[in-house]
């Protein structure tokens, strides 16, 4: 009974505009204190939430992807992206994509790819003829696939929640962001051919402009091979492993001699400003796990759809339509944070590999980043681009179709994330 006041609270406060921060907060106060629920419990929720090694890693991975923005080394990642795909159908949108999926092996963050390597991207399509709603909206898109490979916050605060390794989640989640890369090159393309998008195409690039393009961005694709290998090989814990990306990227950032003492210090703030904004929203959470826990709304949820259906296949679609829908009122990291407590136990319950679900979870959560009306990405590349939401929302909807396509793909094919870390993580 206490969990519908909270969801009630939680609509209304949504509906009146509320911060979402704060309407997790003031629902789960007004809950304690109409059910009688022992107060005492809220400072140990609240601290019990954040007392956790793991979600040490989520700073130093925000920080090493802004570390890569302020220093300027996504402009390499960028230069080698399009002498490798500039000649495709479709030219830059290909590297527009073909970038942010080398990138988000590094920040970890859709938001930080697309307000960092973003503007990179968004400022070369445009000074070379693309039409600017179209420009916009890969760059947006493409952001989607920072969450899904690794390191990924999203994945990373879900582990915690879910008690499963993380080394395994961020293994799982290469196959699913190559399957989105393609997707979303694949849809490019068609657009290109029919017609519907006309795009300048890059001049032919000798192998030597190639190979000194790769030898440029070399150090800083390093980053997630050194967090991904010290992480499998069960050198480094995932805490450790954000510490050694942050040592790195400052290493090779003033190794290339575009990381300054100042851009380190912006680097820092903004940082401080985004982890203190999540491990918030985790104490938070603390309070409303408590509150699901109590009222056994895993148990409850579960008999509920037992009463619907016993195919494991259709619950996930029906948590699919979940997770789509709660994108577009909230950004992923809330959204992860109220519903993984509550949707964990079910897809336990229905023998659905929690794996292989936080892989689903994070993409479609992922997806939501550019949906309307909330979707944040949409809002970055908005203000980069200084156009209007109206405009860029009917540029991206292909893609955003073509995204929910690719997590239909892996919902239903759960090898794809599950294969590769059976294969390589031994526990």
């Amino acid at each position: 009974m206490m969990s519908l006041l909270t969801v009630v609270l939680l609509i209304v406060l949504v509906a009146i505009r509320t911060p979402i921060s704060m309407t997790l907060g003031i629902s789960a106060l007004i809950t304690f204190w109409v059910g009688g629920l022992p107060l005492r419990i809220i400072p140990q929720a609240l601290t019990g939430s954040v007392f956790n090694f793991t979600l040490l890693a989520v700073p130093f991975f925000i920080l090493a992807g802004n570390l890569m923005n302020t220093g300027g080394l996504t402009d390499r990642i960028f230069n080698f992206a399009r002498s490798v795909v500039g000649r495709i159908p479709g030219g830059l949108a290909h590297v527009n994509v073909f970038a942010s999926t080398l990138f988000a092996g590094i920040s970890g963050s859709a938001v930080a790819d697309i307000a960092g390597l973003g503007v990179i991207e968004y400022r070369a399509m445009k000074e070379a003829g693309y039409r600017n709603a179209f420009s916009a909206a890969i760059t947006a898109v493409s952001g989607c696939i920072g969450p899904i490979m690794p390191p990924s916050i999203f994945m990373i605060i879900y582990a915690v929640i879910a008690e499963v390794s993380v080394a395994k989640l961020f293994i799982a989640g290469i196959i699913p962001a190559i399957l989105m890369t393609l997707v979303l090159m694949i849809a490019i393309y068609i657009q290109v051919r029919s017609g519907r998008e006309v795009c300048p195409i890059d001049p032919p690039t000798p192998f030597s402009y190639k190979w000194k393009t790769f030898k440029a961005a070399l150090l800083t694709l390093g980053t997630p091979i050194i967090v991904l290998y010290g992480m499998v090989g069960g050198l480094v814990t995932p805490t450790q492993a954000g510490i050694i990306a942050v040592v790195y990227t400052i290493i090779i950032g003033f190794i290339y001699r575009e990381l300054t003492w100042s851009k380190m210090v912006e680097a820092f703030k903004e940082s401080a400003l985004l982890t203190s904004h999540v491990i918030f929203l985790v104490a938070i959470a603390g309070m409303l796990g408590w509150i699901v826990t109590y009222e056994r709304v895993g148990e409850t949820l579960t008999n509920f759809f037992l009463s619907l259906t016993d195919n494991p296949l259709l619950v996930l679609l029906i948590i699919l339509v979940i997770l789509l829908f709660a994108g577009t009122i909230m950004s992923g990291t809330e959204a992860l944070i109220i519903l993984a407590p509550i949707l964990v136990p079910v897809i336990l319950n229905y023998g659905i590999d929690p794996i292989h679900f936080g892989v689903v979870m994070c993409l479609a959560l992922a997806i939501g980043v550019v949906t309307p009306p909330i979707g944040v990405g949409l809002f970055v590349i908005s203000n980069i681009s200084k156009l209007k939401i109206e405009s860029i929302v009917p540029a991206t909807i292909p893609y955003i179709i073509s995204l929910i396509i690719c997590l239909l793909i892996v919902t239903f094919v759960p090898e794809l994330s599950t294969w590769l870390p059976d294969l390589i993580v031994k526990e």
